[in-house]
């Protein structure tokens, strides 16, 4: 793309979720030093125009979870950005 080139995006945010969250007590080491692993999930809805982020953070104790959290922000997108991000060769969205 031209670095002179700038692609706006209209979005709005349409919802915040949460999709698990649980605290396992018994997996808890005191004196154990946890580890923490970070995975980012992004997926689309063609149909209602809306794209997703989930984060998902878990924190472990000798390779056990003790804390697992995910959440995500789901976002609208206008049509004409939209279409403008479609790729219907690849079935791909690109910004």
């Amino acid at each position: 793309m031209d670095n002179d080139q700038i692609n706006e995006i209209g979005f709005a945010l349409a919802k915040i979720t949460t999709e698990q969250f649980a605290v396992i007590e018994t997996n808890f080491s005191e004196g154990t030093k946890p580890k923490l692993r970070v995975n980012f999930h992004f997926a689309s809805d063609p149909q209602k125009m809306r794209i997703g982020i989930l984060g998902h953070f878990r924190f472990d104790c000798d390779e056990n979870p003790f804390l697992v959290v995910e959440g995500g922000c789901h976002f609208n997108i206008q049509p004409d950005s939209w279409s403008m991000m479609l790729n219907k060769e690849k079935n791909a969205l690109s910004g």
